[in-house]
């Protein structure tokens, strides 16, 4: 932690504080870019019998891979905001607001029609709220917030249980690249909060 707070501390004396909007827009297209690596993986698609869906099936299935993504990087930035005590916590809120915001702009300047990112609002937030249930309906199978991050069980287990429609199998090999997935996107999204929180100020 103390050389967290050191890199981002001499980061931000040499090039001013991160820009949130900024900040929020690349971890926003870093989560879409990472679904769609997975959507493309060769063990994916063999997982799913890929070539035999439908293309709507198969559009539904990636759009649920973004999802989880952008999911998981607003259930930590929440939950930072809700139990962490730094004085910069209000960044923080607000590169949670932001983060949808982006997502959908970014769909928006690939020429989607308003009422589909509008669906897609709504998609972000009936997972947050059912994964925030998941959670607090099944904490006894999670890591307490302090002793690991219990976002990226919940959401790569809920993420295949959608792609499955519920019909996971035991030991099923797609939960495996989803947790990966996972722990990719919480990673970033851990710098991304120290980003935010340790510029401009070390002491």
């Amino acid at each position: 932690m103390f050389f967290s707070r050191l890199y981002y501390w001499l980061r931000s004396a040499l090039f001013g504080p991160p820009d949130i909007g900024v900040l929020a827009r690349r971890i926003a297209d870093d989560a879409s870019r990472r679904a769609f690596r997975l959507y493309r993986d060769k063990k994916f698609r063999q997982s799913v019998a890929f070539d035999t869906l439908t293309t709507t099936e198969q559009d539904r299935m990636f759009n649920e891979l973004v999802a989880s993504n952008i999911v998981l990087v607003m259930l930590m930035l929440d939950t930072f905001v809700k139990v962490a005590d730094s004085e910069r916590k209000e960044n923080v809120r607000t590169m949670l607001a932001a983060v949808p915001e982006q997502f959908i702009q970014s769909l928006e300047s690939l020429g989607i029609d308003r009422a589909y990112t509008e669906i897609w609002l709504k998609l972000l937030h009936l997972r947050r709220d059912e994964y925030e249930q998941t959670r607090l309906e099944h904490r006894e199978h999670f890591p307490e917030f302090g002793e690991g991050n219990p976002w990226i069980h919940v959401v790569a287990v809920g993420c295949l249980f959608h792609i499955r429609r519920g019909q996971a199998i035991k030991k099923d090999p797609l939960l495996e690249p989803l947790y990966e997935q996972a722990i990719d996107i919480a990673e970033r999204t851990r710098k991304a909060i120290e980003s935010v929180i340790f510029s401009g100020s070390f002491h």
